[in-house]
């Protein structure tokens, strides 16, 4: 009966050593997925940022394109209809820089609400795994008394 008695022991504590390991392991791949997340976001809007400058460089670029040729042209560029159309085409420019930034916000606040449900989805594996591993030890506790029971 002792042997009954210590193999029953050693299954209970092998089957929870094994459930703290495991709880353990999905403690961390949780963390980095929720790392993983927010290093995207941030990546995501640093992107877009990167992307905008080069945007911005480009338009200026033209936009002073534009005044050489209107000046080659003779045309008079403080007043009137080119000054409208360069202030027209900067409002353009930084219309559809702004929306590629919103864009990039958008996708970022997506990423870091990911990170917050897989945060969460954590916390309730965590409680899973503490029931799980309480259940483990009533039932090996429960089976060592009757092993122990059964020595009569």
């Amino acid at each position: 009966m002792a042997l009954f008695t210590a193999l029953a022991v050693a299954s209970t504590a092998t089957n929870l050593l094994g459930q703290i390991q495991q709880r353990q392991a999905d403690k961390e791949v949780n963390k980095f997925n929720q790392r993983e997340l927010f290093r995207k976001a941030r990546l995501t809007q640093l992107l877009a940022q990167e992307d905008v400058d080069i945007a911005r460089q480009a338009q200026a670029s033209q936009r002073g394109q534009t005044l050489v040729d209107f000046a080659n042209r003779g045309v008079r560029i403080d007043a009137g209809t080119p000054l409208d159309v360069l202030t027209a085409q900067l409002r353009v420019d930084e219309f559809n820089n702004s929306r590629t930034l919103f864009a990039a916000d958008l996708q970022a606040r997506d990423l870091r609400q990911q990170a917050e449900v897989v945060q969460f989805q954590g916390r309730a594996q965590k409680q899973q795994s503490n029931l799980s591993m309480f259940g483990g030890l009533l039932s090996g506790g429960g089976g060592i008394l009757g092993t122990l029971g059964g020595k009569k």
